[in-house]
């Protein structure tokens, strides 16, 4: 490439790379996940080669924010909420140590509200 560091190159082919599309998730790639899921494990890698268009991270945090069946969907409860607090005032927005102080609840699940739970804190 003319004028062009590797650098430049590399967060380009991040950019640009078919692998990392960010379509959003159908049902049926969400019905494959968990029954490669069930198959694989946590071989997120292997399982990307089943999924088209989607990284073997994407494929992780898919599963552990959305299909993995111990997370709690259920409103948010007093007492987490002062779990919450606690943790955030000790440790600040330290989101992985915080989500372990909560079974059930995934990392993403403080960090990012959805539009119909927008915390406060």
């Amino acid at each position: 490439m003319v004028n062009r560091n590797i650098s430049q190159c590399s967060q380009r082919w991040r950019r640009i790379n078919p692998q990392k599309m960010r379509n959003p998730w159908t049902p049926e790639q969400d019905k494959m996940l968990q029954e490669l899921y069930n198959q694989y494990g946590k071989n997120w890698g292997l399982i990307s080669e089943y999924i088209k268009g989607k990284t073997g991270k994407q494929i992780r945090e898919r599963y552990i924010n959305k299909l993995d069946p111990m997370i709690h969907k259920q409103a948010w409860t007093e007492k987490e909420d002062q779990i919450i607090l606690d943790s955030y005032i000790t440790k600040g927005p330290k989101w992985s140590f915080i989500s372990s102080k909560l079974d059930g609840r995934s990392e993403n699940m403080y960090s990012q509200p959805t539009d119909s739970e927008q915390c406060t804190y």
